[in-house]
Parts: structure tokens; C-alpha cells; sequence
């Protein structure tokens, strides 16, 4: 295993064995459940250290691409997908109006991790050239079978460099890569001249985060890096982009998966199954930033 000997956002040297969760495992106890999204092993998160000059939490041992890709691609979750509508139609109502601001009426829209494919749905009432790359060979089969959208059942490092979009969109993507620096990189490099990135990823330095600590039910097995404001700013300067929003990101979630959310969290199982029960919660614990950048003009 190669140890981790650079911080993925700064660069430092300065890494600090820490382990961010309550329990570490292995690389080698990973397997396609660890990558569900509604994986609730809470607490449980790969070997971690800690960058002490921008305070990323990463993984100490890196962590092969083509490995997470595997597992992305045949990891199975029905609890995410019976969620995912109502997940997708929040999503969209949180970007439309950034997106109309910014890059017009018109203008091909990329969303990179896709899922059930809701969101782009969703986006091509407004934008009909919107596309979608999702490595899950499931989600894109239920994407076609619900909506009748084609995702590209591919990883974003397959995304042709040739590729030109005015907008690019990653909620909670990042924080699963194996390489964040990476993924910013080639999104630079597929975006048109002054195009922009909306991404969402978990605040390590929140209130929720800090109350929860060891607990916090973003620490999870598929989540490799935990970010605070410092550590994003340092990633996204280093790839030439310029910040132009930062806002609160919220969940509208079933109130049934809620419900079993919070049994899993307290308690370790579930002692009620609620799937009888309907209606939707808006949640905002006020632990995930949306962060909207713009490429620079004139810089790679």
C-alpha cells in the first residue's frame, strides 16, 4: 500500500495520522455495499490523516481508482432508487435558478454521478441538451426505464476531453473520488470559457459535524475525503477557478428513509420499518456547502 505523502487540496507535508471516524477499516474490507448511497455504517470510514496547514481529512493510504469503480459499477441499492425522485426534484430546484443566472436559457449542461438520472430529467425541461455520466450500471438501467434518459455508464475519468459544456454539476461526488484534485482538473478542462461548477460536498467544520463528532453521518465507508471552507478554497485556487456563490445545500428526503436514517444512527439497527409512511422532509443540518466556481478566462 502506498502511504499518502502530499495533501490532496495544499500540498503539505504536514499530515497527521487522526482517525476522523469512530471505527477505521481497511482497503480491504471494502465491497460494493460500502459504496450504496444509503449506507448508514455511520462512523466507519477508511484510515484517515489530517492536513494540519488546510485541515483536509483524507485517506492515509491512497486508493486505486479502478478499484472504487468496480465497486461503484456493481454496487446494488433499491432503498436509494425508491428515494431518488424525490431527492433529484430538490436537487434541481436548489441549481435552476444558479444555472439561469449564470449561463442563460440554452448551453449543454453536464451532472457527473448522475444516480437515478432525476436530476438531469429534470434539467432538460429547461436545458435539452443536459447529460449525465453515472458509473452504476443499475442506476442507468432504472434512468432509462423511468425517464427515458441515457446516462453514460462511465467514470468522469473516461468523460472525452474534447467535450465542452457551459456547466457542470457533482452533488456529493467529490468527497467519493480517490483523487479530488483530479476530478477539478478535468473539469476545467471540459468547461467552455468562463463556464461554471456547481458542487456539493459535506462541511467537516460545521456545527452538525463538530456536535456530532465521531458520529457524524457523513463519515462513512464511501466517503474518502472531508473538506471544511479552507481545504475546498485551497483545491479549487490550485486548479484556476474563482468562487462566485457559496450557499447552504438542503435534503428533502421521505420521511419513512428518515425515520430509519435515525434508528440506524442512534441505535445500529433498525427496529421499525416505516416504508407504509408518506410525505417529504426538508432537512438542513446546515453540515453540506454548495460551492459555485467559474473557470477562469485565460487560464488553463
Amino acid at each position: 500500500m502506498n502511504l499518502r505523502k502530499f495533501c490532496e487540496a495544499c500540498q503539505s507535508e504536514k499530515l497527521q495520522p487522526q482517525h476522523v471516524g469512530a471505527q477505521s477499516i481497511s482497503k480491504d474490507q471494502l465491497t460494493s455495499d460500502s459504496f450504496a448511497v444509503t449506507n448508514k455504517d455511520y462512523g466507519i470510514c477508511l484510515e484517515t490523516v489530517h492536513c494540519i496547514d488546510c485541515g483536509l481529512w483524507q485517506p492515509r493510504f491512497c486508493v486505486d481508482f479502478k478499484d472504487v469503480v468496480k465497486f461503484y459499477g456493481t454496487m446494488e441499492d433499491n432503498a436509494y432508487l425508491e428515494s431518488s425522485e424525490v431527492r433529484g426534484r430538490s436537487n434541481y430546484q436548489q441549481i435552476l435558478n444558479i444555472l439561469k443566472e449564470h449561463i442563460g436559457a440554452l448551453g449543454p449542461v453536464l451532472e457527473i454521478g448522475a444516480g437515478s438520472g432525476a436530476v438531469v430529467n429534470f434539467l432538460k425541461k429547461d436545458y435539452p441538451s443536459a447529460e449525465g455520466l453515472e458509473p452504476n450500471r443499475q442506476f442507468c438501467a432504472y434512468a432509462l426505464e423511468k425517464y427515458g434518459v441515457v446516462l453514460k455508464n462511465i467514470p468522469y475519468e473516461l468523460l472525452e476531453r474534447n467535450a465542452r459544456y457551459k456547466a457542470v454539476i457533482a452533488f456529493d461526488v467529490i468527497e467519493h473520488l480517490t483523487s479530488p484534485a483530479h476530478f477539478l482538473a478535468c473539469i476545467h478542462d471540459c468547461l467552455e470559457t468562463s463556464g461554471i461548477a456547481i458542487i456539493v460536498t459535506p462541511d467537516i467544520d460545521s456545527f452538525a459535524a463538530r456536535m456530532m463528532k465521531k458520529k457524524w453521518w457523513h463519515i462513512r465507508p464511501p466517503h474518502l475525503f472531508y473538506f471544511n471552507d479552507n481545504s475546498f478554497s485551497r483545491l479549487w485556487l490550485r486548479h484556476h477557478f474563482e468562487i462566485i456563490e457559496k450557499r447552504q445545500f438542503y435534503w428533502s428526503l421521505p420521511l419513512a428513509y428518515l425515520i430509519e436514517v435515525l434508528q440506524q444512527w442512534v441505535f445500529r439497527r433498525t427496529f421499525i420499518q416505516c416504508r407504509y409512511l408518506s410525505g417529504t422532509v426538508k432537512i438542513n443540518l446546515f453540515d453540506s456547502k454548495m460551492y459555485v466556481l467559474r473557470k477562469k478566462v485565460n487560464e488553463k
